[in-house]
């Protein structure tokens, strides 16, 4: 705190405006001489110091002269912390990347006249951290981050512009719709992540991305980053590490998904699902020997399993449907054989998902005790596309459910890999052969026909 006189701020002895700025201007006499003046400023050697500074009158009774106390509080630490949040409120924390923040504003730009948008999904990104532990996956991400931005900077155009998303999802914004240019872009990615990346103990591991596009039309407005994830969707669905640029169709089709995991969400926490059963005979006496569990869904009208089981796979919710599924089941066999029924084999169809994320086996043991249905005449299914792709992974889980005394079953035989090797590592109890694989419409038979 300093004491000055108005002569002393006017006179070149003490030209007190030289030792502050304001917005890199020098501050003005007149305006610093109020009753009451107070104004941020850059102080120091170079003005390198950020503070508040004042000037406060205060007028003396005796011959009503006016001196001015000058006091000057430094904010660095606020400035260094304001800028610090600054950063982190358009930065993602981790790969330093702009956020998704940073997209959505540019995005709201309504200069973007010939742009796409590039969503870039890693696939089994979650494995990595289920194998690894969630430090081998952030140091995944990035790497990849910092390949993605290697690209950028070297490849394409610093000027684009890379952010992560979220989770294991990255974004690129670049200035043309030109389809083979993108494509060569996409190329670039792909080939770039899937180098090996070195994780820490030693450990490599190699990542691909699922890719999905969309491009600005003209001057017409469009949600490119809806737009680009219904791409992404629906590539997804034609197989990982694959690309798609968006269709018009295609946001029909997201919006009809968003629509059957919000209300198929409901239904579960509701029950209003139904479980069918479809008798299975033997072939010689004609007998029935069992049944298979088939959940179906009428509150959008019939809504096909094929259709709903892949979106409760994706949110989430196969979990809580399938253990629906599993109790409601259990609980109608347990009546059959109360009210003096033989029992039967039930088949009970399940997802691979179900096995790798949720806790399927103590939901299993808990419906077994409460629903008193015994083990030896549960049957468990998976499709043979689906246990190929996680054999590894799931075999432990299903040598433990076999133990148990339950059947397991392989479902849709003949669509798959359809190798006779990978059903000696594991004591299936039935075959379902998938009825293409034994008419002429089999490649198989073709082949061995000529």
């Amino acid at each position: 705190m300093l004491k000055v006189s108005e002569l002393d701020i006017n006179s070149n002895q003490l030209n007190i405006t030289n030792y502050f700025q304001h917005n890199n201007q020098p501050l003005n006499h007149t305006q610093m001489l109020t009753s009451k003046w107070r104004s941020e400023v850059s102080f120091g050697v170079n003005y390198i110091h950020q503070g508040i500074a004042s000037l406060t009158e205060v007028k003396s009774e005796k011959d009503k002269s006016s001196t001015y106390i000058l006091s000057l509080i430094n904010i660095d630490e606020q400035k260094a912390t304001q800028q610090q949040l600054n950063h982190l409120a358009i930065h993602d924390q981790l790969t330093e990347l702009p956020n998704r923040r940073v997209l959505d504003q540019r995005l709201a730009i309504n200069d973007i006249q010939t742009a796409s948008l590039l969503v870039i999904d890693l696939d089994h990104f979650k494995d990595v951290n289920d194998s690894y532990g969630h430090m081998a996956g952030d140091t995944l991400l990035k790497e990849v981050a910092n390949r993605l931005l290697k690209i950028k900077t070297t490849i394409l155009n610093p000027n684009y512009l890379i952010c992560r998303t979220g989770g294991d999802e990255f974004a690129l914004l670049i200035d043309t719709t030109d389809k083979q240019k993108i494509e060569e872009v996409i190329k670039q990615i792909q080939v770039s992540l899937f180098s090996v990346i070195n994780l820490e103990n030693n450990v490599q591991v190699f990542i691909s991305a699922t890719i999905g596009v969309s491009s600005q039309v003209a001057e017409v407005r469009q949600d490119l980053l809806q737009e680009a994830d219904a791409a992404l969707y629906q590539a997804k669905r034609n197989g990982r590490g694959s690309f798609g640029f968006y269709e018009e169709h295609l946001t029909q089709e997201s919006q009809r998904k968003l629509i059957i995991s919000t209300k198929l969400k409901k239904a579960i926490n509701e029950h209003s699902l139904q479980v069918f059963y479809q008798p299975q005979f033997k072939a010689k006496s004609k007998k029935i020997h069992g049944v298979e569990a088939l959940v179906r869904w009428n509150e959008l009208g019939w809504v096909s399993p094929a259709e709903f089981i892949p979106v409760a796979e994706e949110t989430g919710l196969i979990a809580s449907l399938g253990a629906l599924v599993l109790e409601q089941s259990c609980i109608d066999g347990r009546k059959w054989i109360d009210m003096g029924y033989q029992a039967i084999t039930i088949s009970v169809n399940i997802s691979v998902y179900q096995l790798r994320f949720g806790q399927f086996i103590s939901t299993l043991d808990k419906v077994l005790k409460q629903t008193q249905y015994p083990a030896q005449h549960l049957e468990l299914e998976l499709t043979e596309s689906t246990y190929i792709e996680r054999a590894q992974e799931v075999t432990p889980k299903l040598k433990r459910i076999k133990q148990r005394g339950i059947k397991l079953a392989i479902d849709d035989f003949g669509t798959g890999y359809s190798s006779l090797s990978y059903l000696a590592n594991m004591p299936w109890d039935t075959l379902n052969i998938d009825r293409s694989f034994i008419t002429n419409k089999s490649p198989m038979i073709k082949s061995n026909a000529n």
